[in-house]
């Protein structure tokens, strides 16, 4: 009953006849279509750089980054 237009996609004997000469299912099909929404694109995520073990030197007991 939205569109006042006379579209020709049922035929009388369907359970869901409209007097518009639609199918209702047809009509809330349509109106989903134009309603899809388009999906964001993910954003990539950025790596981290590992970051290297620094050398160490033993000095003494204890170990220096060299």
């Amino acid at each position: 009953m939205r569109e006042e237009k006379v579209l020709r996609c049922g035929k009388p004997s369907d359970r869901n006849f409209d007097k518009t000469g639609v199918t209702e299912d047809r009509v809330i099909e349509k109106e989903k279509r134009k309603k899809k929404k388009k999906k964001k694109k993910k954003k990539k995520k950025k790596k981290k750089k590992k970051e290297k073990k620094k050398k160490k030197e033993r000095e003494g007991r204890r170990w220096v980054d060299v």
